[in-house]
């Protein structure tokens, strides 16, 4: 890809308008991320339930703004 999922958050995160939009990273990597700019990291292989979970809270947070 030309620009990778760290990069794509960073630039929602620096845009009002998409700021508060939940981020869910999906990964295989072992190497450090850098976490911040996420609502949530799941690692490779998925938790159906972990992946569920994140995703009812994302939803419930939006319905709280």
């Amino acid at each position: 890809p030309r620009v990778d999922g760290l990069a794509v958050a960073q630039e929602l995160r620096a845009h009002e308008e998409t700021r508060d939009v939940p981020i869910l990273l999906v990964t295989g990597s072992t190497d450090p991320i850098d976490e911040s700019c996420f609502t949530a990291v799941l690692h490779k292989p998925i938790d159906p339930n972990a992946l569920a979970a994140n995703v009812d809270r994302c939803l419930a947070d939006s319905h709280d703004r």
